[in-house]
């Protein structure tokens, strides 16, 4: 059985404290998209009989710009035409979409993340 490297992911949520298990979508060259649980433990990933491998550093930067993702979405109200957003909401918004410039990144402790403006 051929092993191909994943590249090309998708949504990802990390599913333990250690960031070594995330259930994600991630794209096969040769089989499409699959969404499964990758184990970053194991060299060598297996999902319906595809063998493949990862690089830990997309893993974690596609689980990590996931979770920017979401802390966005969650503060898109905030940008809508009939109303302004303070200085400390557009500050916020975009440190989070600034976070992928972080010098921890992907590897990111809950005190690299900024605080969410009110």
């Amino acid at each position: 059985m051929d092993t191909v490297n994943i590249s090309e992911f998708g949504a990802a949520t990390c599913l333990n404290a250690e960031k070594t298990l995330f259930e994600m979508e991630f794209n096969h060259p040769e089989h499409g998209w699959f969404h499964s649980v990758i184990d970053l433990d194991n060299e060598t990933q297996d999902v319906n009989g595809l063998a493949f491998t990862v690089n830990n550093g997309d893993v974690l930067s596609a689980s990590a710009r996931s979770d920017r993702d979401k802390l966005l979405q969650k503060t898109d109200w905030w940008a809508t035409s009939d109303r302004t957003m303070t200085a400390e909401q557009t500050a916020y918004r975009q440190a989070l979409r600034d976070i992928t410039t972080h010098a921890n990144w992907p590897n990111l402790a809950d005190s690299d993340w900024p605080t969410k403006a009110e």
